[in-house]
């Protein structure tokens, strides 16, 4: 049996990079899940925008970077501003990111890792004959949210201080 969703990418809004900081946030403080509002499955629909101009922008970049940067931009860009990121797709970024370690390569690593273990654990302990405790999935929650402030970082400090070569 062959799970026919695996390359697919279908999830909603809200679970992601900046939405999902306002949405979980707003679900904090007010107690409102903005995710099952009517009006927020528009929000879905900044994707498209979003891939179109991540071709734009990644044209406008390819004179500037070198293409192993361009690729990590390319993705950190994607990785910061979609709205809906699955976290199997964080180790995208890592074959092209161990060609050019630095700090923030190393600390995503580390980071998006913890969260990958952590999405196992929080999301598929049916598979154990012991219930998982609760506190994994708050810990995979943060380490997400952590995930993505290392990227949006890791994005200023490419475009701010451009290698040369």
């Amino acid at each position: 049996w062959v799970n026919q969703a695996v390359f697919q990418y279908n999830l909603h809004s809200g679970y992601w990079g900046w939405l999902g900081v306002i949405c979980r946030t707003t679900l904090l403080f007010t107690g409102i899940d903005l995710i099952k509002s009517s009006w927020f499955g528009w929000t879905d629909y900044f994707n498209y925008v979003l891939y179109f101009s991540i071709l734009i922008v990644s044209y406008f970049l390819a004179r500037k970077y070198s293409l192993i940067d361009l690729i990590i931009l390319t993705f950190l860009i994607f990785y910061t501003l979609t709205t809906q990121i699955a976290p199997q797709y964080s180790v995208w970024i890592i074959p092209f990111a161990a060609l050019r370690p630095n700090r923030y390569f190393y600390a995503y690593s580390i980071i998006a890792g913890i969260q990958l273990a952590l999405f196992y654990y929080a999301h598929y302990h049916w598979f154990f004959k012991y219930p998982m405790p609760a506190i994994y999935s708050e810990v995979f929650v943060i380490f997400r949210y952590l995930t993505w402030v290392i990227c949006a970082i890791w994005l200023f400090r490419m475009l701010k201080f451009k290698r040369t070569e």
